[in-house]
């Protein structure tokens, strides 16, 4: 090159010397990595669950998670876009780190999350929109590039979410649309007679079993293609059919009203006072023997009050459940508020106290606003409660 491309010579050694460097560090970094992993498996236990489940990122106890979410809706799942709000119900998925440090989190792999979603059925129409292309053309290799585009994007996805990176959701599309444009054109009967007219005759002979031009074509698929005679069984077709659709009708109608499709779920759980003073849809606090009342300083904090106004009841209940005093707000606007409740008659309370019960009609999450990225589900500020 030196002697007849001298321009092209230096360029050509910066590129070469860029790619080995380039290659060097991702090899480091294909290397280090799991030999770093390896000594932090070392130095654990591996018996005690929490340390591996910390060591692995939570992984296992999320995985667990999805995997009885599964189990509990197998059918139609719960719903598109319904795993993050269900992880945050601790009493469903049974995962502190989804429920408690999260208030709801994805399940840090597609596939699952995919099928806690949308149950069997999304799953298999999600396997079937994949491997359709593979089975309606006779030489695979022509898609094999695409399919090795798609399996190295579906690899980000198994420990992570890839796919919510747009560039990557819209490079898998297109990848996917190219393996069925190709299908879509094997099949068009402009290109079969243009590669018919072209093609050697054993070329065509095979082109002929590609597109199925006689029955006899038609057996040696059917006999490369086992799956087809299955599909050509009536009886178990219509079996599977039956035993899906009775068992997602059961879904659907146990769903109506039952746990964890309740409204107010993760609202109305009494729950105490957060760190900066935010309440639940329920805050409860206990009166003592002797008490009278109680005043809840509060400050109303939420966007939209005129709008969709946020009402209040504050009720004293004894042990027995009793309501012994009760009283009602409603607010169409931020500001503070105050919230007293003084027994009738002046009365004080006896035989073990009783409790004060601060329910709201709803609660709201700033991030879902777009206030900020605060994924809790709030109420209201409460300032130091008065008993008197």
């Amino acid at each position: 090159m030196w002697r007849y491309k001298r321009r092209w010579f230096f360029p050509s050694i910066a590129f070469i010397g860029s790619l080995l460097v380039i290659l060097l560090i991702s090899l480091y970094s294909f290397f280090a990595w799991p030999a770093e992993f390896i000594n932090q498996l070392r130095t654990i236990d591996l018996s005690d669950f929490s340390a591996v489940n910390e060591t692995l990122a939570f992984r296992p106890e999320i995985y667990m998670a999805a995997l009885r979410m599964i189990f509990t809706l197998p059918f139609l799942g719960l719903g598109q876009g319904d795993f993050y709000r269900m992880s945050a119900i601790q009493e469903f998925s049974h995962s502190t780190h989804l429920s408690v440090t999260h208030h709801g989190e994805n399940a840090h792999n597609y596939f699952l999350q995919t099928v806690a979603e949308t149950g069997l059925i999304g799953g298999v129409a999600f396997s079937v929109a994949l491997l359709a292309p593979f089975f309606l053309v006779r030489d695979r290799r022509v898609l094999l590039p695409a399919a090795v585009g798609l399996f190295s994007l579906f690899l980000g996805n198994i420990y992570a979410h890839s796919f919510l990176v747009r560039e990557n959701l819209i490079l898998a599309s297109i990848l996917l649309a190219l393996m069925y444009a190709w299908v879509a054109a094997k099949q068009s009967p402009s290109l079969q007679r243009a590669t018919a007219a072209t093609e050697m005759p054993n070329e065509s002979l095979e082109l002929d079993n590609d597109i199925g031009l006689s029955s006899n074509t038609h057996h040696q698929k059917d006999s490369n293609r086992p799956w087809l005679r299955f599909l050509r069984c009536p009886l178990m077709i219509v079996t599977i059919i039956c035993g899906v659709v009775f068992g997602a009708s059961r879904e659907v109608y146990q769903s109506f009203q039952n746990f964890p499709f309740q409204y107010g779920t993760l609202c109305f759980v009494p729950q105490p006072l957060t760190e900066d003073g935010w309440s639940s849809g329920v805050y409860e606090i206990s009166l003592p023997v002797g008490s009278h009342g109680v005043t809840l300083p509060l400050r109303i904090i939420r966007p939209n009050l005129a709008r969709q106004p946020l009402s209040a009841q504050l009720q004293i209940v004894n042990r027995q459940g009793t309501v012994l005093a009760g009283m009602t707000s409603e607010w169409k606007a931020e500001g503070p508020a105050v919230m007293g409740l003084r027994l009738a008659n002046n009365q004080a309370l006896t035989e073990g106290g009783a409790k004060a019960i601060l329910k709201l009609s709803s609660c709201f999450i700033p991030r879902n606003l777009g206030i900020n990225i605060d994924g809790r589900r709030l109420g209201v500020l409460i300032d130091p409660p008065v008993i008197f």
